[in-house]
């Protein structure tokens, strides 16, 4: 027996992952992820459409769409939800809470990046909003929101803590959010939507508002970088 590489296969393959990623519609409109980072990919991404992803990326989306779909028990993608004009769509809804799915790179002892509670955050108001019991005449919510500030995140890290755990290694984590914190939270987000909403490219923004998500590099290894006119190397694209 020999073992031969076969870039004809590892093509193929990798054609099928991305078939996979790129299946289904979008819903028109805002959607979460539009606003949790840099505003510019929105416009760029209407501008000049969806960029190609790296192989790596590819590989890394099709294991968390595997996770997803594994601990979900289903094949369909998860349902979103339109709440206040964004677009959300949660992972899981376990027993007693709902979940956030994360495959990752980062080591286990990474703290949760800022723009993933952004979302987390987010998804909590947003099923307040939605799954939330209402008063039968007046549509006025009776549920608490602190009943929907409970998020479960889980991560699976990839390449454990870079030194003695190299493999796969899942992170359970339970977050307890305040509700004044999931409020603003969701009150930057619409400052950010209207925004979007105004069509006037903010050239001179990364997304970086007020400080929020700055524990993330967002332009490393931005799909837009090359058209992007808060970018040096979109400057000769503008």
């Amino acid at each position: 027996m020999k073992s031969i590489y076969s870039d004809e296969l590892y093509q193929e393959v990798l054609g099928k992952m991305r078939e996979r990623l790129n299946s289904g519609d979008r819903a028109e409109g805002i959607h979460l992820s539009d606003l949790s980072l840099c505003l510019n990919k929105y416009y760029l991404r209407n501008k000049h459409g969806e960029q190609r992803l790296g192989d790596d990326e590819v590989v890394l989306f099709g294991f968390g769409r595997t996770g997803e779909v594994w601990l979900r028990g289903s094949f369909d993608d998860a349902v979103p939800v339109q709440c206040e004009g964004i677009w959300c769509s949660v992972d899981h809804f376990g027993e007693t809470m709902p979940w956030e799915i994360k495959v990752t790179k980062m080591s286990v002892n990474t703290p949760v990046p800022e723009h993933w509670l952004v979302q987390m955050m987010a998804y909590c108001y947003a099923n307040w909003q939605t799954y939330g019991c209402r008063e039968p005449e007046s549509g006025k919510l009776t549920d608490a929101l602190g009943d929907y500030c409970m998020f479960a995140n889980v991560r699976m890290c990839v390449m454990g803590d870079y030194k003695k755990m190299r493999g796969i290694t899942i992170v359970p984590e339970v977050l307890v959010f305040e509700e004044e914190e999931v409020m603003d939270n969701w009150m930057w987000l619409q400052g950010r939507k209207e925004v979007l909403l105004s069509g006037v490219l903010p050239s001179s923004v990364i997304g970086d508002f007020e400080g929020r998500a700055s524990t993330f590099n967002q332009c490393d290894k931005c799909l837009y970088e090359g058209f992007c006119p808060a970018s040096s190397k979109g400057m000769s694209k503008r």
